[in-house]
């Protein structure tokens, strides 16, 4: 999940706080679908329940673009590099957040 910061530069939030990450650490990725991102495991835990809908389909898709990527020759660290700027592109549209939920 993305935030708009200070200054308007998007930043990457956890799924479930909407904290940054704390200076000097990074987000985890959900271990399962590899695509959510929470600042820990409580976080990880407390949102489960909604989480939970959507990880298998997540995971699937993730799996499915990743073994297509590599198929046509490219690396998994340029995959996740594709996926995170495409997140930040898509979290710049004006709106769509919103639309979505």
């Amino acid at each position: 999940m993305t935030s708009t910061g200070m200054g308007g530069n998007l930043q990457i939030v956890c799924a479930n706080c909407q904290a940054p990450p704390v200076p000097g650490s990074k987000l985890r990725y959900c271990g399962r679908c590899l695509c959510t991102q929470y600042c820990g495991k409580l976080c990880a835990a407390a949102d489960w329940a909604e989480h939970k809908l959507a990880c298998e389909s997540l995971r699937r898709g993730h799996d499915g673009d990743m073994a297509e990527h590599e198929e046509a020759g490219g690396t998994r660290k340029e995959f996740r590099q594709g996926y995170r700027e495409d997140a930040n592109f898509f979290a710049g549209v004006p709106g769509l957040k919103n639309e979505m939920e």
